[in-house]
């Protein structure tokens, strides 16, 4: 009988503690949230201080005679790459094609990447891509125009 009440009460600490695992595990993603890691890249016409102030989807135009700045964050963490790279395409018509490609080594502890891409790879009227590659992955692209 009283390894029946030991057994029940091991029994009931052993619930205790899991159901405390998955309750601090729940917050925990509650907390970081769905954007936890997504990959915030941004583009300006203007330097940038602060990424978070300026939506990702706003339309870019630039001179051709300006840079084109941008910043590489993520969500509550790292960036978690150590190769990064801006491909960078010119439209024809429809589609585009192949333009440049500019590649930056970091260190996966580097929070953001902040830099500039210089005016005379904008020469030409017209709409661009470029597409952010982190260690060789596709990761998001961001189209703008040159007047």
């Amino acid at each position: 009988m009283l390894n029946d009440i030991r057994n029940n009460k091991v029994l009931k600490a052993f619930l205790a503690i899991i159901v405390a695992v998955v309750v601090i595990l729940f917050l925990v993603k509650v907390y970081l949230g769905p954007d936890y890691g997504k990959v915030k890249f941004v583009i300006s016409a203007e330097e940038i201080s602060n990424p978070d102030d300026i939506p990702e989807t706003d339309p870019v135009t630039i001179k051709d005679d300006n840079r084109l700045y941008f910043s590489v964050t993520r969500n509550k963490t790292k960036i978690k790459a150590e190769n990064i790279t801006l491909a960078i395409e010119v439209s024809e018509g429809d589609s585009f094609r192949s333009y440049k490609k500019i590649s930056y080594e970091v260190e996966k502890k580097f929070k953001k990447l902040n830099g500039y891409i210089p005016e005379v790879y904008f020469k030409n009227e017209g709409k661009y891509r470029i597409i952010l590659q982190m260690d060789g992955n596709q990761v998001v692209s961001r189209e703008f125009t040159v007047d």
